[in-house]
């Protein structure tokens, strides 16, 4: 913008100089046209009065003195001669004075004027600023010649001199007013023009210099508005990106977005995360370069070739583990029907995969948990109807199974409710002050009888001071008989079974120990599995259902309690319940 400031008053200065110096030589001219009109009038004039003082003179001796004296009083120069060319009188200008060779060329011009023309003639020597004017005397027949030098004239200054120096002031007064209409309107176009190019470089918090210009004020005005509008625009879209980055983000499935090229554009962080990459070795390179499973290449060249969208679900292996997914690939089509790449989304459904599996695992458990016992209670009514009825001993043994199977199915629709019951979101826990040796007490009491027929000896370790902590009684009861019947059921006769207590500051220890069968360390952690059992053949004698402890686990949990297993095969097992004294997240779950 500074060099077009320039160029426009480097071009206006020299069209002012153009147009001052053509103006110049036509002032110059002009000058010199009306000073040579007045000096031939003021030599004309001159003549007219010599040519009258000659014409009072009587005595001719008086010739020389008259002349020198109009000569100082004119401030001209007089040369009188006869009509043969003899001078008569010269009479100088004394401050100036008339040289030899000025006298010279006058005779000249007089010789010219009586051999061409009788008429008065007016005219300059040579361009040599000596002016002339020559008249006949018709009173004494002779030719008068009087002069003046321009310099006398002018009074010391010359023409062009004036001209130019005229001149040279106009100019810097004409440029000055320039100089200052040049900043007026250039001030707001520079300032416009910087702010335009900050705007250009994204910085739309410039704004632009608002004049006293009308035109330029409705400019800056405008690109001003223009600048907030742009403003507002970029912070409503860093808004929707910072929105939209945010979503990509923290979305918990993996997003991959590859161009139309096949450059990849942009991946999130849950697929970095998910497949254990770095974001420099995916961006802006070619997908096959870098993504080295071929379901997922075969994916997107699918995408590729019939541009529709693709659902499909896949097995990658990441690492030692194989997960199950559902891509989601979509073509990215322009408003106006232009292709711009594809999209993929990688959601992760292992663990929906496991849940499937346990669902169905489950279905055939309780299909195959409930048909045992109907087949067996089926299969033994049968037998009675068919005519084993008719002996006593016969028919109360097989009543006696009968009877046993209808309470173990009884007991198992009664596990399975209680466990939804438990699984339940809303699941509430009535959470109070108890003290818990009351609590082993009765549970002591309850399956006491039942170490007894298989001879167990049945221990309550010596609970002298209470124990107390939060928690709901009837759950917390219902974990330790669970407990303590799978302890009896899994140890053999002439075993033991130990119940203990103990508290520190914060929580509550219980203890079941049994001197069983035992459980292998492998099966730590499928043992709180619904009918999952160590084994199934004792525990369908004992009439265990399996769903023990599943309950035991989501009552715990319900209280922010845990349970440990401390075992080893054909040597025992020890569960310890750890119970938080206090409950800090409010009644019940």
């Amino acid at each position: 913008m500074k060099k077009s400031r320039r160029m426009m008053t480097f071009e206006i200065a020299s069209a002012i100089l153009i147009i001052s110096f053509l103006f110049g030589l036509l002032l110059g001219k002009v000058f010199t046209m009306y000073l040579e009109r007045d000096t031939r009038n003021d030599l004309k004039n001159a003549a007219q009065v010599i040519e009258w003082q000659l014409a009072d003179l009587e005595d001719k001796t008086e010739l020389n003195s008259r002349l020198e004296v109009l000569s100082k009083e004119l401030g001209i120069s007089i040369l009188l001669t006869d009509r043969d060319g003899e001078v008569l009188s010269d009479k100088r200008y004394v401050e100036e004075g008339t040289t030899g060779e000025e006298l010279a060329l006058y005779q000249a011009k007089l010789e010219e004027f009586g051999d061409h023309s009788a008429e008065p003639v007016f005219g300059e020597l040579h361009d040599d600023g000596l002016f002339y004017y020559i008249s006949p005397i018709q009173s004494d027949e002779g030719i008068l010649l009087v002069g003046q030098e321009k310099n006398v004239i002018m009074g010391g200054l010359s023409i062009w001199t004036t001209s130019l120096s005229f001149l040279a002031v106009a100019f810097i007064v004409i440029m000055l007013f320039v100089f200052k209409i040049i900043k007026k309107y250039f001030m707001p176009v520079d300032s416009a023009y910087h702010a335009v190019q900050e705007l250009t470089k994204g910085n739309y918090r410039a704004r632009t210099y608002i004049g006293r210009n009308k035109e330029a004020r409705l400019l800056n005005d405008s690109i001003n508005q223009l600048a907030r509008d742009m403003q507002e625009m970029k912070i409503a879209y860093d808004i929707q990106k910072d929105r939209l980055s945010t979503l990509i983000e923290n979305m918990g499935s993996a997003l991959l977005l590859i161009d139309d090229k096949g450059y990849i554009n942009m991946v999130n962080r849950a697929y970095l995360n998910l497949f254990k990459e770095n974001e420099e070795d995916y961006l802006s390179e070619l997908y096959y370069k870098v993504i080295h499973r071929e379901e997922v290449n075969a994916l997107i060249e699918e995408i590729f070739m019939v541009e529709q969208k693709i659902k499909k679900q896949i097995v990658l292996t990441i690492g030692l583990e194989r997960k199950n997914f559902e891509v989601y690939g979509a073509p990215i089509i322009g408003p106006k029907g232009e292709w711009k790449g594809i999209i993929l989304v990688f959601h992760d459904i292992t663990e929906l995969k496991k849940l499937e599996t346990v669902r169905k695992q489950f279905v055939a458990n309780v299909s195959h948990e409930l048909n045992t016992p109907v087949t067996s209670i089926k299969g033994f009514t049968e037998t009675l109807i068919d005519g084993a009825k008719e002996d006593k001993d016969t028919l109360n043994h097989f009543l006696s199974i009968i009877l046993k199977e209808s309470n173990r199915l009884q007991a198992l629709i009664k596990e399975l409710l209680e466990l939804s019951k438990v699984e339940q979101q809303g699941f509430q826990l009535d959470l109070q002050k108890v003290d818990i040796v009351p609590v082993l007490r009765d549970t002591y009491e309850i399956l006491e009888k039942k170490a007894a027929k298989k001879n167990i000896q049945f221990v309550l370790n010596d609970l002298n001071q209470p124990i107390v902590c939060e928690t709901d009684p009837f759950r917390i009861q219902q974990v330790i008989i669970n407990l303590v019947s799978n302890a009896i059921s899994y140890t053999p006769a002439d075993g033991k079974v130990t119940i203990s207590a103990s508290e520190d500051v914060d929580k509550v220890y219980i203890k079941i120990a049994d001197t069983g069968i035992g459980i292998d360390e492998e099966e730590f952690p499928r043992i709180f599995e619904r009918f999952y059992r160590v084994d199934k053949d004792r525990s369908r004698e004992s009439g265990g259902t399996g769903l023990g402890l599943a309950i035991v686990k989501h009552i715990l949990e319900a209280q922010h309690g845990e349970i440990t297993i401390d075992s080893k095969l054909n040597e025992g097992s020890t569960f310890t319940v750890i119970i938080p004294k206090e409950q800090h997240t409010g009644k019940g779950k």
